[in-house]
């Protein structure tokens, strides 16, 4: 239940900067790394999909880009999405753990408009 939970939070921080960044609308994307069956899954693998990389990445000015993963209160990661976390880290990227659309806005004014 806190994966539909989750793509439903997602979904609305989606929809949030969409309608407050028009302009920018293609600089948030999300990364489509769950497949709907075993073929599927194995035509994506070949096609480089990875699992555990963050579920939205964001384009911010200055050439930044955020890695977001989304999580509901209580919602922990995987051990895919926990070592994609620490690979990212690691090369010196920004990873971040959201767990509301409030605290997504607030990592969007920080890193994204703050720069415009």
């Amino acid at each position: 239940m806190s994966n539909r939970l989750e793509e439903i939070m997602q979904s609305k921080c989606v929809e949030w900067f969409n309608n407050s960044h028009l302009q920018y609308y293609k600089c948030l994307f999300a990364v489509n790394n769950n497949s709907v069956n075993k073929l599927a899954g194995a035509i994506a693998k070949a096609k480089g999909v990875k699992s555990g990389v963050s579920d939205l990445i964001l384009l911010c000015p200055k050439g930044l880009t955020l890695y977001l993963e989304a999580k509901v209160e209580g919602g922990t990661q995987s051990k895919d999405q926990k070592e994609f976390e620490s690979q990212a880290k690691t090369l010196g990227h920004v990873y971040i753990i959201f767990r509301s659309l409030d605290e997504f806005k607030l990592i969007v004014n920080k890193y994204f408009d703050i720069y415009l």
